[in-house]
């Protein structure tokens, strides 16, 4: 059974209980040939580039990570089920053009081909990269998209680049949940896990929009420390730390669901095995 639905049944008996308690209680860098990577034949293949990228860099992939988005719709953002992915994209893809400024030329190159969709997320992109090398291939391809994106862009170039990145300002949309764990999957920085868990406190608040923050966040921990210890270990520890009680108490329940899914896991596989 997949790990959200276990997790999802889990919370429904735990998480009313430990709100009304609540409410009633007071990177390392691998050198790559960054020009031409290997094509993405699945989407397997590409999630795993994406969500375990900090750990497993492979910068030479981005123009076929891109390519990727572009064959299968992820870039357009007229189609509801991917509205949100060339955000999400343009927070990740900044990682790596910050992270390598000196590739970027040649980078640019490779990308001639595309259509004005994924050119519009390679500009946001450039922007948020905020270098000077960034910021002049970007003026140097607006060409690349329609007058309208031109005047989005131009909008966008009224802020700071820094206030693009989802680590600012506080979380008021579920969305931005999807960006924070982009920032995380290029860079490992766990500043944008701790950002998710700072919402969590809103599960359950009588504001539906907020209620629906808390959700996101608390289930987009639950299925992520499922998959990778660093977020697991993170969760821990700032369990150990907060003086927040209703955060304790929900990740206090969110890691035990955790720990009984992996059990479960196991055993699953030890009866397949066997």
């Amino acid at each position: 059974m997949q790990a959200r639905v276990l997790f999802a049944r889990f919370l429904a008996h735990i998480v009313p209980v430990v709100i009304a308690v609540a409410l009633c209680s007071g990177c390392v860098t691998t050198d790559h040939s960054l020009q031409s990577g290997p094509a993405f034949t699945n989407d397997d293949a590409f999630r795993q580039w994406f969500t375990f990228y900090y750990q497993d860099p492979h910068p030479e992939q981005l123009t076929a990570a891109v390519r990727f988005m572009q064959a299968n719709g992820y870039l357009d953002e007229t189609q509801p089920e991917s509205r949100d992915m060339p955000l999400i994209a343009s927070v990740f893809l900044s990682h790596l053009m910050k992270e390598h400024k000196s590739e970027l030329r040649q980078w640019a190159g490779s990308w001639q081909s595309l259509g004005p969709q994924e050119w519009y997320v390679l500009l946001v992109s450039l922007y948020m990269a905020d270098s000077v090398e960034s910021k002049r291939l970007m003026v140097a391809n607006l060409q690349k998209v329609d007058k309208a994106h031109q005047l989005r862009l131009a909008g966008m170039q009224k802020l700071p680049p820094s206030a693009l990145d989802p680590l600012t300002g506080p979380v008021q949309s579920e969305r931005q949940i999807n960006l924070l764990w982009a920032g995380f999957s290029a860079s490992g920085d766990l500043h944008y896990v701790r950002k998710v868990i700072g919402a969590i406190p809103l599960y359950g608040d009588e504001n539906g929009q907020k209620a629906g923050i808390g959700e996101a966040a608390l289930m987009s921990l639950a299925t992520n420390a499922l998959q990778n210890e660093t977020v697991a270990r993170e969760c821990a520890e700032v369990n150990v730390r907060t003086s927040d009680q209703k955060t304790r108490m929900l990740l206090t329940a969110m890691l035990a669901a955790v720990v009984e899914i992996a059990r479960n896991d196991r055993r699953e596989q030890d009866a397949i095995s066997h």
